[in-house]
């Protein structure tokens, strides 16, 4: 799921005339302090527990990977 995905998905689920207005910069900033905080829950575990490399797999850059490869949040 892309950032634009995110902010879409997350406009289906809390738009409203009920609800705050968020701006696309706000909730790109609410998805990256997500991402961050998911990182930081897992981070210190990952050398230790096998769930925890399951989780950021997809972050990991391996040898046969290059940096370019990977996507920017």
């Amino acid at each position: 799921m892309t950032v634009d995905n995110a902010v879409a998905r997350i406009r289906n689920i809390i738009e409203s005339e009920s609800t705050a207005y968020y701006s696309n910069d706000e909730l790109k900033e609410f998805i990256k302090m997500g991402v961050d905080e998911f990182i930081q829950q897992y981070y210190m575990a990952f050398e230790t527990t096998q769930d925890a490399r399951d989780k950021l797999s997809d972050l990991v850059i391996s040898k046969e990977q290059a940096l370019q490869d990977s996507a920017p949040v």
